[in-house]
């Protein structure tokens, strides 16, 4: 009977760029939510709450604004209020990420998720320097990072396909055909800006594997090397006996239980880090062979 590594788990959250996003979009809101609340149980309004400290998390109306709190260019993407959209936000970012993340590997969504908000986040400044009083209110939430993401896993992988209940499969562009539909429908005159952020962010997406490739590429190997340096600075060095590690594992008889697990654990170091589509036909086999044992 298998046994539950923790771990393991733990191991794969901490690589997995959807579990980070989450966790720090959570924090952010119970943060904000609890101190809007203290304003409210110590005062009469929670208005300076949004005037002196949420508006220096959230997008500023303007380039001006922008330039002295240059920080909310990363920040607005995780300080959402309203609990309904950051739950509905988090199960898109689930669908599109997962299938970049499974195939591809960890320290990939991050990268797309902020250049994506970024841009996004320029392009409405940009609209709003145009058309001055566009923008009536500062701008909280991860529309234009969603909308990096969601086009950057089609355009990755345009044959998906989910495999959903009685074995009915829907290929992702009816998922992101529904995301932009969802959004674009609440998109009105007073809110015309939030189209250009949407549109900085699918541009974005469309470009993950074309000009930007490189940049993107860049961008993870940078999060791997500071994601080792954190954890622990020896795994530079397993790094670089990495394919050793792996062939020599994949050679161990694995009929004892330890060293099925070893072997195991060294194929999902290599799934986490390089994505599925990095196993050769030995590995998946083994790794079929261990799925089907008890």
């Amino acid at each position: 009977m298998a046994t539950f590594n923790s771990k393991s788990i733990f191991k794969f959250a901490s690589k997995s760029d959807i579990i980070k996003i989450i966790t720090i979009t959570s924090l952010f809101f119970v943060t904000l939510q609890f101190t809007r609340l203290t304003f409210l149980i110590n005062g009469e309004s929670d208005a300076p709450f949004y005037t002196n400290l949420y508006s220096k998390f959230a997008l500023p109306l303007n380039f001006g604004q922008l330039i002295r709190q240059p920080w909310t260019l990363l920040t607005y993407l995780f300080s959402e209020l309203n609990f309904m959209r950051l739950l509905g936000n988090m199960i898109w970012l689930w669908v599109f990420a997962t299938v970049i993340e499974d195939l591809k590997g960890s320290n990939r969504i991050l990268p797309i998720f902020i250049t994506g908000g970024l841009v996004g986040a320029l392009f409405m400044l940009g609209y709003s320097s145009i058309r001055p009083g566009a923008m009536i209110q500062p701008y909280a939430g991860s529309l234009a990072a969603l909308s990096a993401v969601a086009m950057a896993a089609l355009i990755y992988k345009p044959q998906y396909k989910f495999s959903m209940f009685f074995g009915l499969e829907i290929p992702i562009w009816v998922f992101v055909a529904i995301f932009f539909a969802l959004n674009m429908v609440t998109i009105e005159k007073y809110t015309l800006p939030l189209f250009f952020m949407v549109l900085g962010g699918m541009l974005t997406g469309l470009a993950y594997t074309t000009i930007l490739h490189s940049y993107f590429e860049g961008f993870t190997a940078m999060l791997f090397k500071a994601g080792n340096y954190m954890g622990n600075n020896d795994n530079f060095i397993l790094e670089k006996e990495a394919s050793n590690r792996n062939k020599s594992m994949l050679n161990l008889s694995y009929k004892k239980n330890g060293e099925k697990e070893m072997t195991m654990d060294a194929l999902l170091d290599k799934i986490n880090e390089k994505g599925i589509d990095s196993l050769t036909k030995e590995e998946r086999k083994r790794l079929e062979e261990f799925s089907k044992k008890p």
